[in-house]
């Protein structure tokens, strides 16, 4: 009833799908064959998500995962387009899905929220971490780093806050840099306040799993890029969140390595890095909104080739 109201009344030059859930992606397949018009697919994170590398990929054996890579192969090869955050995750995808080889794919990258774009404040506390960390981030490299940053600067309080839900296995490794004061954990605070502790630290650590390839780009980039403060991220040089940020003034990319995750803290607690100049330009709205519309116009171009 809802299609046939539709038809009637208005018809869409092009239809855009966004997951997750993965269950957007059959509606939108249904309603670009109802119309005859291009369909363009966006996805969030690989799907699914074991076949993303490093701590997230598992194996493909069993019946519910059989059944999600097959749902997902025989699916999106339909679509006329494949949008993603990443490069690296459309390249992923089309490697776990051959059919997608000719299929145009486009990197959208994240959008800036409004309420973050707002001046930095004169304050400069210590690094802090904003958000949760989850266990496949938490690396050895980075927690001998951790330690060894805390043994290098005897005494010293508060160098490191981790604001947020993290991982068991971190705080148990780091029981005792925490009890000598290095290091504090703080509960998940509100988003007002998360924006604040941004705007007030030395510096904003970022850590991403240690994967060989990541194809993520965590969406905590883009506040951090208008937080105005110097920007530590522990992610492998191979990973999309490297070459994003590469070259960026204020950025300091380190990989899973312990002696460089250590001298970069170190670093960070004694020194005033730059502050990040232009990489808040990649994530405003009207240059992410471009690449949609590249998307959406590559997807029409494709559908009507084929």
């Amino acid at each position: 009833s809802r299609t046939e109201a539709l038809d009637d009344n208005w018809r869409p030059d092009c239809v855009l799908s966004m997951s997750t859930p993965f269950d957007s992606h059959l509606l939108g397949h249904n309603l670009a064959k109802h119309f005859d018009i291009p369909w363009a697919a966006f996805l969030s994170d690989p799907w699914p998500i074991w076949t993303a590398p490093g701590p997230y990929a598992g194996s493909n054996k069993g019946f519910y995962r059989s059944l999600q890579f097959r749902s997902g192969e025989r699916l999106l090869k339909e679509c006329d387009a494949l949008l993603a955050p990443t490069l690296e995750q459309i390249e992923l995808q089309r490697r776990v899905y051959p059919a997608l080889a000719g299929i145009p794919g486009v990197e959208t990258l994240h959008c800036i929220s409004p309420e973050s774009a707002t001046p930095a404040a004169d304050e400069r506390t210590g690094i802090f971490h904003l958000g949760q960390i989850t266990p496949e981030r938490c690396s050895k490299a980075l927690i001998d780093g951790i330690k060894s940053m805390a043994a290098a600067l005897p005494g010293e309080k508060n160098v490191l806050t981790f604001v947020g839900n993290v991982a068991d296995d971190i705080r148990h490794a780091l029981a005792e840099e925490q009890e000598c004061g290095a290091i504090e954990f703080v509960p998940p605070v509100s988003s007002e306040r998360s924006l604040e502790l941004m705007r007030s630290a030395r510096t904003l650590l970022l850590v991403e799993a240690d994967m060989d390839q990541s194809p993520f780009l965590p969406s905590k980039i883009t506040d951090y890029a208008v937080a105005q403060r110097p920007i530590l991220i522990v992610s492998n040089d191979s990973s999309a969140l490297a070459r994003i940020t590469r070259g960026q003034v204020g950025v300091n990319c380190v990989p899973h390595d312990a002696q460089r995750i250590e001298k970069s803290l170190v670093d960070a607690h004694k020194q005033l890095p730059q502050v990040p100049k232009d990489l808040a330009a990649s994530f405003t709205p009207d240059r992410v909104a471009s690449r949609y519309r590249d998307g959406l116009q590559q997807a029409v171009q494709h559908f009507s080739t084929r």
